[in-house]
């Protein structure tokens, strides 16, 4: 199983807030965030109570054995959540719960041992789904610290050229020579790895230099339409500096 779509950004999370109060140096309320904000998102937005449920919701001390989320080994995360059993998982205890079953389950008891049996095969089976769509996310979190650690500047500027047609779906052109012979063209040291030196963002955010790649990538019929491709291009290149040091700052 892969991890869900929507947990493809937990490593940006992390980059972004661990530093920040109330995460820094607290594992166990970064993991709040991802249940409240990532792994139960759609039914913490849908319902406020059951907001309220993971605010208050007791995350496993096992989160606390590390100072970050990242420093965590997935055999251990895995054995977190997965507990000694199905019912006693960690997505369980949230779905299993009187509050999820009394908003999401409305048709049916909010005491889970009342609930008809079909029901409960049909919740067990959500269960297993929700629990190794989590330990994936985990798993991405640490792939992509891999990658951050050897992305050459070649891959990444073909990662921002390809981030930035999933985001907007521009149409792309037919190249006259295969992209990475117009990056190679433009770009100097395409096979070194991106550090996010100075050096590599001046090159990165030479704007004259980066639209000329983008003219010949998307097109684009005017110069607000080249600004919106530039702008997140700079954009896809600064999130990805701040993976960078931090994959270079979490060396493990």
């Amino acid at each position: 199983m892969t991890a869900d779509k929507s947990y493809n950004n937990l490593l940006d999370i992390i980059v972004e807030k661990e530093k920040q109060a109330p995460y820094e140096g607290n594992p166990r309320e970064m993991f709040r965030y991802f249940v409240i904000n990532c792994f139960f998102k759609d039914q913490a937005l849908e319902n406020r109570t059951f907001q309220s449920f993971l605010e208050k919701f007791d995350i496993p001390v096992g989160f606390s054995t590390a100072e970050s989320l990242v420093d965590l080994d997935i055999n251990v995360i895995r054995t977190i959540l997965m507990g000694d059993s199905i019912d006693k998982s960690f997505a369980a205890q949230i779905m299993f719960s009187k509050t999820y079953l009394k908003y999401f389950q409305p048709h049916h008891p909010s005491d889970f041992s009342k609930i008809p049996n079909n029901i409960k095969v049909e919740l067990r089976q959500a269960v297993m789904k929700k629990n190794e769509a989590m330990i994936n996310g985990f798993n991405k979190i640490h792939t992509d610290m891999r990658a951050d650690k050897k992305r050459t500047m070649l891959t990444l500027v073909a990662l921002c050229l390809k981030n930035i047609n999933r985001r907007t779906g521009r149409p792309l052109r037919i190249t006259e020579q295969p992209v990475e012979e117009l990056i190679r063209d433009h770009i100097k040291g395409c096979d070194k790895v991106f550090t996010g030196d100075s050096k590599q963002l001046v090159l990165l955010n030479d704007m004259a230099l980066i639209r000329d790649i983008l003219k010949q990538i998307f097109i684009v019929k005017s110069y607000t339409e080249l600004k919106k491709v530039s702008d997140l291009f700079v954009e896809e290149v600064e999130r990805f500096r701040k993976r960078a040091v931090f994959a270079s700052q979490n060396e493990g």
